[in-house]
């Protein structure tokens, strides 16, 4: 089982939850995480604790930016990143509530939005939206948007949608979240 805590530091409680792979005794889980959300995508640096599959992994590994890693080391040592991490998730726990008002106020009725501990998604679930068409026109519009059936192998989820919460509510991504609005609207199944 691979656990991927992408999403771990920027939890909004004051104690992060423990890792599923804390309960792992036999090293059969790979707990894995980045700081691709916390500082940049681009430096292409994360962390691994591999348990038994170690040996595995050092065969798959590639070249590691080296330089970044250091400079990200000395970031961490220095107290920097704890800092940010702060200002990081009081800056996303603001935006949840800014988001959460802006698509209570302009979603059909029933809609319902996660509460989430951190991150930098929100899920909302439409009742009676149809998925199928609405990941249709999301794709004409080139919205960037996830729609649920792509995070199961399972039939659930097919009335959610994921979007990203990451950016401040300025009138660029609010411009976004009405389209996104009215192709909901447009795609709500009729009993």
């Amino acid at each position: 089982m691979i656990e991927d805590d992408v999403y771990l530091e920027l939890s909004h409680h004051n104690q992060m939850p423990l890792p599923a792979s804390y309960y792992d005794m036999h090293g059969y889980m790979i707990w894995c995480g980045s700081v691709s959300k916390t500082l940049s995508p681009s430096y292409r640096v994360g962390w691994c604790r591999p348990g038994r599959y170690l040996d595995l992994i050092l065969k798959r590994s590639f070249g590691v930016p080296t330089l970044i890693q250091f400079a990200i080391a000395d970031f961490i040592d220095s107290g920097a990143y704890a800092k940010r991490l702060k200002h990081l998730r009081y800056r996303l726990a603001s935006q949840y509530q800014v988001y959460l008002n802006y698509l209570i106020e302009h979603l059909p009725e029933g809609s319902r939005v996660t509460q989430p501990d951190g991150g930098l998604v929100l899920w909302i679930q439409v009742p009676n939206l149809n998925i199928t068409q609405f990941q249709n026109a999301v794709q004409v519009e080139i919205l960037d948007i996830r729609v649920g059936p792509l995070f199961t192998s399972s039939n659930r989820y097919q009335d959610c949608i994921r979007i990203n919460m990451g950016f401040a509510l300025d009138e660029s991504v609010k411009k976004e979240l009405d389209k996104m609005i009215k192709l909901i609207n447009k795609n709500i199944a009729v009993d």
